[in-house]
């Protein structure tokens, strides 16, 4: 069973990679890779000296290896297509429309709409997906595990407590960086986990230090 693989790559297609594992001079035995169709994937050209973590899928019928950049991308992968009726090419095509993180937390949160708006996801597989995932998902980020979404953030214990995301947006408004808030919110409920006004959090949120500053948030009225 291949599990990973590090090489030049010698051609690039959407959806497929292969990888060159040899040297120049002696010559290359390539790999041909299923991959997600995200901006990530299709950022990977010819040359490129490249790993990537594989899934070995074998049929009677076929011999399939499913590539990934990062641990984390495979076990979710590997996570999706536990659940019955969700196979590889179904599940390479969620991770093509969803980064991980997005995909934890729409799962954790029970957020169907984001779920059914997934190729190959109808209402009934949403919610066989939320049954047989979200504690699961739940357990490993109560565990530490965190999820990166698109543009860095974390989907963390935090992260999925009801009112972060009103009061991310609302700080957001204010004209701070996504990452600044995704730590202040996240170090305002680890000291009060179970606050439930989204006011209250963002009260408590501009409390604390400012990322790379001494002091907290000065606001000033207008």
């Amino acid at each position: 069973m291949i599990g990973y693989l590090q090489g030049q790559i010698l051609s690039a297609s959407e959806g497929k990679i292969v990888v060159g594992i040899g040297h120049s001079d002696s010559g290359f035995v390539g790999y041909s890779l299923l991959v997600p169709q995200s901006m990530s994937y299709l950022e990977l050209h010819k040359g490129m000296k490249q790993s990537f973590f594989v899934h070995t899928h074998v049929r009677e019928d076929a011999f399939d290896l499913f590539g990934f950049l990062t641990e984390q991308e495979k076990e979710i992968f590997q996570t999706l297509t536990s659940v019955s009726g969700i196979g590889p090419r179904t599940g390479l095509g969620i991770l093509s429309a969803v980064d991980a993180g997005t995909l934890v937390r729409a799962l954790i949160t029970e957020d169907r709409a984001v779920l059914t708006a997934l190729p190959g996801i109808g209402k009934k597989t949403a919610e066989r997906l939320i049954l047989e995932l979200k504690e699961k998902l739940a357990k490993q980020i109560e565990n530490g595990a965190s999820f990166t979404s698109l543009g860095g953030g974390k989907i963390t214990k935090a992260s999925i407590n009801p009112v972060f995301d009103e009061a991310k947006v609302a700080l957001i408004g204010l004209g701070f960086k996504d990452a600044d808030v995704q730590m202040l919110l996240a170090k305002a409920l680890e000291d009060f986990p179970g606050i439930q006004r989204v006011e209250d959090l963002i009260k408590l949120a501009l409390k604390k230090p400012a990322p790379h500053q001494n002091r907290g948030i000065e606001t000033h009225d207008q």
